[in-house]
């Protein structure tokens, strides 16, 4: 019933942080009650250890984004963590073409991965992001930027990614160190971020480096 209301005036659904193990059922029956564009996160993702096809039958082919880190990767692969770090890269394509989802694989460095098997890498971030809860903040941005983005499901996950890893950075410029940053630091650097997006790069330029003497 919940679910259903939401699919009236909602844009998009989170589910993930929060509900703990053993909610399949739940997440079962909100992807059955509504058609919404989904972001998925941690027991969102766990609980379909090992049948990623499952996952993919319910999203039917909806925009769909999922944030897991490797170990939350390897357990929908069911595969072991120190396996799906040796091929974080293929396992991500793997999943994103059984669950028709794109795949934010988190860590160093951030892999975006579409069905097709198209990726994108963002670098941006550091340690701050290792924090408990840094990972529902990425998720959250996602649903964000994906209720506006649902057209490019691909986009969004990077935008997201890549503006994550920066609130990390301009947090670590506030405090001049890594050392003591909160999540809550992060958070609030969210907001400089769209302050601070980079010119596109011209042509088929990779990367550009500053000038000598630039600020790093």
């Amino acid at each position: 019933g919940a679910a259903k209301e939401i699919a009236e005036w909602g844009n998009v659904v989170l589910m993930g942080p929060g509900i703990g193990e053993g909610r399949r059922e739940l997440v079962e029956r909100v992807l059955r009650a509504t058609r919404l564009p989904m972001v998925l996160d941690a027991e969102a993702i766990t609980c379909f250890k090992g049948e990623p096809q499952a996952l993919g039958a319910l999203l039917g082919g909806r925009p769909a984004i999922l944030t897991p880190h490797p170990a939350e990767l390897a357990s929908l692969l069911g595969a072991s963590t120190s396996e799906v770090l040796v091929r974080r890269f293929e396992a991500a394509a793997e999943v994103a073409r059984t669950t028709g989802a794109v795949v934010i694989t988190k860590g160093t460095p951030t892999v975006i991965t579409a069905p097709d098997g198209s990726r994108l890498v963002t670098g941006t971030g550091n340690a701050a992001l290792a924090v408990a809860g840094s990972g529902d903040l990425l998720a959250g941005i996602a649903a964000t930027l994906l209720a506006q983005r649902e057209d490019d499901p691909h986009a969004a996950a990077a935008c997201a990614a890549w503006a994550h890893g920066r609130a990390a950075e301009l947090a670590r410029g506030m405090r001049h160190t890594i050392r003591g940053i909160t999540l809550e630091d992060v958070t609030r650097a969210i907001s400089d971020v769209w302050e601070h997006w980079p010119e596109p790069l011209d042509g088929d330029v990779l990367a550009v480096l500053g000038a000598a003497g630039d600020a790093p």
